[in-house]
């Protein structure tokens, strides 16, 4: 396990990690809402991200 400086869990080798403390959390319909105050934000490597859509995992493609 990997903790920042603002003692938070990292996953280690992220593409970005963003470190939040919680602004606020409001309830919408069956998901919550949460807002966060950035205390830390960086993109320490280069890579494809994971993206999840449609219960499915797929990527990127450039537009030509």
């Amino acid at each position: 396990l990997v903790v920042s400086d603002h003692g938070l869990p990292v996953i280690a080798d992220a593409l970005a990690v963003i470190e939040c403390t919680i602004h606020s959390v409001t309830e919408a319909g069956d998901h919550w809402f949460v807002l966060g105050k950035v205390l830390r934000m960086e993109a320490p490597r280069e890579g494809d991200p994971m993206l999840f859509h449609r219960g499915r995992y797929g990527g990127f493609a450039e537009i030509a």
